[in-house]
This record gives C-alpha cells, structure tokens and sequence, in this order.
C-alpha cells in the first residue's frame, strides 16, 4: 500500500501501536498526538534513523524466524480491521498458516526484554500484539527481535482476553 493510502487507512482507527500511547505507556508518544494525527492537526511522522534501520532489518529477520520456526511468513496486503470491534485496526508484519502473528522488532537495547523464549517484551509492545490478537483471533504472536543488532531472539505471547 502507498505511503498516503496507508495513512489514511491508519486514520479510520485505533491501531495496535496506538494502543500504549493512548494508555500512557508509549515513552515516544502521547494520547493527544495519536488524537491529532487522527484528526490530520500535525504533519504525519515520516520516522527517524532508528524506524529506517528496522524497516530495513525487517526482511533479514522474517527470514531468520522462517529458518528458525520451519514457518513462512505470510505478509498481508491491507490494514485488518476488526469484525467485532471496528474501530480497531492492525498492520501486521506478517502471519503464518497456523494463526500466528509474526511482529518483528529492532531494539537499540535489551531495557525491557526478558529471557529470549519467554513473553517479557516492554510493555508497549505488549499491548500491541494484544491487540492485533483480539483483531485476528489468532492465540499467539512470536516476536523475532535484534537487540542491539545482535542475532535474532525470539519471544513468544499468547492472547490474553
């Protein structure tokens, strides 16, 4: 999807990254600005050097969690929006055939990873697949992560309703 049909799609709902910020748990952004960017009053966020990198690594780590699960990773081709709750919107980095969410991360430090296997993931990220869980139905979502550019780790969520 272009850039701006994806924006525009964003706006229509409350998406999974929008979720921590709306709740205060977002140390990058707060409650009022995902309400003016739902509202078009500030210029749309184009990302910084770190959200360049990630998107970058993206490709190389899916391919990891691939190599490493025996899973291929499905990319969606729209924003999904819930049946039960439309507001609720998600962009998924991927999924697999047995109802898995794939969120991949990059991380410039380990603050707020537990042990790699478990579901200690900071809290902002937390309530993102959460959401993205109760948008799908999907139980799970595995999260490959490069900390500090190191090798991929992985963590694993299950659905909390």
């Amino acid at each position: 999807m272009e850039n701006a049909a994806w924006l525009e799609e964003r706006r229509k709902g409350i998406g999974g990254s929008d979720v921590a910020a709306i709740m205060c748990l977002n140390p990058w952004k707060t409650p009022f600005r995902v309400y003016q960017e739902k509202r078009r009053e500030v210029e749309d966020w184009k990302g910084n050097e770190a959200t360049d990198w990630g998107k970058r690594m993206e490709p190389a780590i899916r391919q990891w969690y691939s190599d490493q699960t025996g899973r291929p990773v499905r990319l969606p081709d729209k924003i999904i929006f819930s049946t039960d709750h439309p507001f609720m919107l998600g962009d998924l980095d991927g999924f697999t055939d047995d109802k898995r969410i794939v969120e991949i991360k990059t991380a410039r430090s380990g603050r707020g990873w537990g042990e790699p296997g478990t579901n200690q993931v900071p809290d902002y990220y937390l309530l993102q697949v959460q959401h993205y869980m109760i948008n799908t139905g999907y139980p799970i979502t595995d999260i490959p992560v490069s900390i500090a550019g190191g090798s991929p780790e992985l963590y694993v969520v299950e659905a909390d309703p």
